[in-house]
C-alpha cells in the first residue's frame, strides 16, 4: 500500500519541479507533519480520550500537501509518516497496555490505510484537474493559432450579433490595423 505507488509515481515524475519559494512551503509542511506525527507516536501525548484522535492533528497538513504540490509529493509525505508512525510505535511500546504487538501494528496498517485513502484521492483529483486544464489551455492556444493563419477571413459574433472576435485577415479586409476598433460593433 506504501510502496507501489511511491516507486510507480517517482518513475513516472522523477524530476523535481519545484520553484524555491514553493520548495519552502513543502518543507515547511513537512517539518510540521514531522513533528506532529514524531510527538503523537513517541508516546509525548498522555493516555486519555485525546489520544485515539491525535493521529488525525496532520490531516489539514496532509490535505494542504495534497491539494498544493500534488502526488509525488504526497505520497513521499504519506510514507515518511508511516515511517515515524512504525518507529514509534515499536520504540514506545508497552507490552503491560497492549501484550499483542500485532493488534498494534494491525491498527497502525488501519491508521495509515485512513491517511493514503484521504491524501491520495485529493491529490489525484488535483493532478488531472491540472491535466484538463494544461489540455484546454493548449487547445486554445492550437485553437487562436489556426484562426490566426488562416487565409479565410473569420469573424466570431454573439447571439446579437456583436462582434466578438476577429482574425488578422478580416482586418485586412475591412483595412483596420487594430482589432479593438471592430470589435463590440454590430456586424451587420
Amino acid at each position: 500500500l506504501m510502496i507501489a505507488p511511491l516507486i510507480l509515481i517517482w518513475i513516472k515524475d522523477y524530476k523535481f519541479k519545484l520553484k524555491p519559494l514553493r520548495l519552502f512551503e513543502f518543507l515547511i509542511c513537512f517539518f510540521l507533519i514531522c513533528l506532529i506525527n514524531v510527538f503523537i507516536f513517541n508516546g509525548k501525548i498522555p493516555p486519555g480520550v485525546i489520544q485515539p484522535l491525535a493521529g488525525y492533528l496532520s490531516f489539514p497538513v496532509l490535505i494542504w500537501i495534497a491539494f498544493r504540490f500534488g502526488l509525488r509529493e504526497t505520497v513521499s509525505v504519506i510514507l515518511v509518516i508511516y515511517l515515524i508512525v512504525v518507529l514509534g510505535v515499536l520504540t514506545t511500546w508497552n507490552p503491560a497496555l497492549v501484550p499483542n504487538v500485532n493488534q498494534l501494528l494491525l491498527t497502525v496498517q488501519l491508521y495509515m490505510a485512513i491517511i493514503f485513502m484521504t491524501a491520495m484521492p485529493l491529490a489525484a483529483a488535483v493532478y488531472e484537474q491540472k491535466k484538463i486544464k494544461d489540455s484546454l489551455r493548449q487547445q486554445k492556444e492550437d485553437y487562436k493559432r489556426l484562426v490566426d493563419t488562416s487565409p479565410d477571413a473569420i469573424l466570431l459574433t454573439d447571439l446579437q450579433g456583436n462582434i466578438l472576435f476577429v482574425n488578422k485577415q478580416t482586418l485586412e479586409m475591412y483595412g483596420l490595423t487594430k482589432r479593438n476598433e471592430i470589435l463590440g460593433k454590430s456586424a451587420f
